[in-house]
């Protein structure tokens, strides 16, 4: 198909691919992995949310497209800034990090819990056709308080998408 900029000396003209190489950048499958159980933090050290999702791909050439619904709380005492940092892993190898903050909050009691939720997405190239495991960790960013993933249960979720390379 020809395309045809209109407008003056500077029209453009050129053709829009009608196709990509068969199966490309198809979903080839769909991994959902739901996680409820509450997870307490305290500290400015990475440890595990208990989040995580198993994943095969048919292909070393293919992708997998990780996206992560983390419910947390933080628990406040003061109005002052709030951080919590959130790492992605693949297996045991850092794939990225996500820094979220809560700012201007009133706190009206030594437990109270204010609700967020993070969300990221992250497209990973394994090049391995071995199971692989993504699994999330969270920390407090150089700020005293607490943080609790999955609390009271809320569920937290990641979605594993494998995509035709």
């Amino acid at each position: 198909m020809a395309i045809t900029r209109l407008g003056g000396a500077n029209a453009i003209t050129g053709t829009i691919p009608t196709s990509v190489a068969p199966g490309k950048g198809k979903v080839l499958q769909v991994v959902q992995s739901v996680h409820s159980t509450q997870v307490n933090q305290g500290s400015t050290s990475y440890s595990a949310t208990g989040l995580s999702g198993s994943i095969t791909p048919s292909s070393t050439s293919n992708k997998i497209l990780i996206s992560v619904e983390q419910y947390y709380t933080f628990r406040v005492t003061t109005s002052s800034e709030r951080q919590a940092a959130f790492k992605l892993l693949r297996d045991s190898t850092d794939l990225d990090e996500y820094l979220y903050a809560l700012v201007g909050n009133n706190a009206v009691s030594s437990d109270f819990r204010i609700p967020c939720v993070s969300t990221y997405s992250f497209l990973d190239t394994p090049s391995t056709t071995s199971a692989i495991t993504y699994s999330t960790q969270f920390k407090l960013n150089g700020t005293s308080s607490d943080l609790y993933a999955q609390n009271d249960g809320s569920p937290s979720t990641i979605t594993l998408m494998e995509i035709a390379g």
